[in-house]
């Protein structure tokens, strides 16, 4: 059986690249490229992670989804390459304290956010773009039955009273701006923005359950091709494969428009529909309800 990395994000961040020799030129000497063979291969082992390594979270407004084909993306923008041949170049978020592969509070966030028209923050993004997503959040509530949205035929059928809706459940969720008449100052006025115990806060997402073989990573591959002339040029990198189980962690509270358990399925609905992480418009980041 294969050695159990205690840590992930600690020996893929630090140990991965641990005594790699180089010449006085800063080329690897070729005993090299077999080291780093090796520990691709200690990562990816199939059953190197127990279920109770995996992380999971009670909280009230959760939800599970399972990653589809090719799998999900996060944290390739941190650097992670010399110039071993083999080694996986682009980086991946880790969970700090246990070391386990996760997406961050801040990206589900940012995937929830850029579903909504984003009325104040993008003020050249076109009218057609905003009534678009404002339509799609439109049926979306509709279909989740929620009162005051009824089915529209078209995007042209947003009116200035739906899109009015729309923004202050935004601005509401991610602004914490109040919308809620009850709630009032110290000196009895209408609040202009919720306190941060009034605010939806959001977690990290974490693995809760492998795919078939029990696997929580996978290696993929993004080839290049430099010249029609010359070979191509592959660049490997981790994903977290097809097939895996990852739990999605909130604190919603009931607003002025949205009730805590309508928020937790409208975003439940977004990230169906839009997917989340790196690299969605070529089929990564895509999810799918897991059956019971």
């Amino acid at each position: 059986m294969a050695e159990k990395i205690r840590n992930i994000g600690l020996f893929y961040q630090k140990q991965y690249f641990k005594g790699i020799v180089y010449d006085i030129n800063g080329d690897y000497k070729r005993g090299e490229k077999a080291t780093i063979a090796a520990r691709n291969k200690l990562l990816l082992f199939e059953k190197s992670i127990e279920k109770s390594d995996l992380l999971t979270a009670s909280l009230e407004n959760q939800f599970e989804l399972k990653t589809q084909y090719p799998g999900v993306i996060t944290g390739i923008g941190m650097k992670h390459e010399t110039s071993v041949e083999g080694e996986l170049k682009l980086g991946m978020y880790f969970d700090y304290t246990s070391g386990m592969p996760c997406i961050p509070a801040s990206s589900v966030k940012g995937a929830l956010r850029s579903a909504f028209p984003q009325f104040d923050k993008h003020k050249k993004t076109t009218n057609k773009i905003k009534k678009a997503k404002a339509f799609i959040l439109h049926q979306m509530l509709s279909e989740l039955k929620v009162a005051g949205f009824e089915s529209l035929a078209k995007p042209e059928d947003i009116t200035d009273k739906h899109y009015k809706k729309i923004k202050d459940i935004e601005g509401e969720i991610f602004d914490g701006i109040n919308k809620d008449t009850t709630k009032k100052d110290k000196n009895g006025k209408m609040k202009s923005h919720l306190s941060i115990y009034e605010k939806d806060i959001f977690h990290d997402a974490f693995i809760v359950k492998g795919d078939s073989k029990g696997r929580i990573l996978a290696d993929d591959a993004i080839t290049r091709h430099p010249s029609p002339l010359k070979n191509p040029n592959p660049v490997l990198f981790l994903k977290i494969p097809s097939g895996v189980s990852i739990q999605f962690n909130f604190d919603l509270k009931n607003g002025a428009i949205l009730t805590a358990k309508e928020k937790h399925d409208l975003f439940e609905q977004i990230i169906l529909y839009y997917g989340l992480g790196a690299k969605t418009n070529v089929g990564y980041g895509q999810f799918d309800i897991i059956q019971q």
